[in-house]
This record gives structure tokens, C-alpha cells and sequence, in this order.
């Protein structure tokens, strides 16, 4: 009789070692990569919302007021008037100037895949983010 000790295949301490491991390894890589995927959407929506202030400062100078054409509220995107247009994946966000006066403004800038938002109140000087519900900065 012929004895052979090759083994052909895994046992289950092996198997479940390997499993164990891609548990650890996926429990830190997966919230470290939503992290940079959160940061990247939230950075992309600051750069053009800091643009957008630009063109918001250069209006109040010509015209005295953050009011656009007589509104309070604008898009703009579809808003000529300013001539901003945003850089990057336009498409992937969305921008509104809200509660615009003589003096002030709020720039909401929402990411349409996810819901996540940036507001930034106060001519730019406040900014905070979420998902859900665009509520006003603490």
C-alpha cells in the first residue's frame, strides 16, 4: 500500500485564515476610500464654488447688489447673466445662489450622485457640508 501525504487542496483553518485576513484588510481599505471619494466630491464642489464667488464679486461691483437680475434665488448655470460657467463635471453637480441681497450671499453646491452638499453662507466665509437636507451652516 501506497501512502501519500500530498495534499490536494485546503483545509478549513486555511480557508478560513484567508478569509479572516480580507476581512481586516476590507474593513480599513473600504472607509478609507470613501474618505477620498467624499473629500474629491466635496473638494471639486469648493473649487468651483470659490470660482462662482468671483463672478459674484465682479456683479456687485457692476451693479451695486448680489441680487441677479432682480432674483433673489438663481441658477447658475442657466444664468447668462454672470457668465460663470463651472469647470470639470458640471453635469455631476448641481449650484444655486440662495437669499442673495444688497450685502449677502449663500452658495449651495450639491453633488447629484450622492446627495452630498457644500453651503457656504456669509459671502463665502461659512462653509459646512452633509447629505439629505441642505440646512444652514452652526
Amino acid at each position: 500500500m501506497n501512502n501519500f501525504s500530498h495534499h490536494k487542496g485546503f483545509s478549513l483553518v486555511e480557508l478560513m485564515t484567508a478569509v479572516a485576513i480580507l476581512a481586516v484588510v476590507s474593513a480599513i481599505a473600504i472607509p478609507a476610500y470613501l474618505s477620498y471619494i467624499r473629500e474629491a466630491e466635496l473638494g471639486t464642489a469648493r473649487v468651483n464654488a470659490d470660482s462662482l464667488r468671483i463672478f459674484l464679486e465682479d456683479w456687485r461691483l457692476d451693479n451695486g447688489s448680489y441680487q441677479v437680475g432682480g432674483s433673489a434665488s438663481f441658477n447658475p448655470e442657466t444664468s447668462a447673466q454672470l457668465g460663470w460657467v463651472p469647470e470639470g463635471d458640471r453635469d455631476l453637480y448641481s449650484y444655486a445662489v440662495v437669499g442673495a441681497t444688497a450685502n449677502d450671499y449663500t452658495v449651495v453646491v450639491t453633488y447629484t450622485a450622492t446627495g452630498r452638499w457644500l453651503r457656504c453662507e456669509d459671502r463665502m466665509n461659512q462653509c459646512c457640508d452633509g447629505t439629505g437636507a441642505v440646512t444652514a451652516c452652526p
